[in-house]
Formats: structure tokens, sequence, C-alpha cells
């Protein structure tokens, strides 16, 4: 599947989270603390986040 993508030019990454202008994906289950963790370090600061 990615090597499909990626010969339509479509940027293929293995981040748990992307955070791609005004979107924020977060990729499989496991990774729902990585994606609740970005979502609080933009809205209330990394700090508050970590």
């Amino acid at each position: 599947m990615r090597s499909q993508l990626a010969k339509l030019s479509v940027e293929v990454g293995t981040e748990r989270v992307i955070v791609d202008r005004n979107r924020i994906r977060g990729g499989g289950v496991t990774a729902g603390i990585d994606f609740a963790l970005t979502i609080a370090s933009i809205l209330y600061g990394e700090e508050t986040a970590f």
C-alpha cells in the first residue's frame, strides 16, 4: 500500500501523530495517548501536557 501511494507522489509517514496545518491525525488505537498529549500541548502548552 505504501509503495502505491509513493508512486502517486503522496508523502507517506510512519509517525504515530501527524500535525498538518489545521488537521491532526493519530495512527492506530495504541497512539491514542500520544494523540491526546499532542492535543493538550497545542491547546495548553508543552509543559502542561508533558
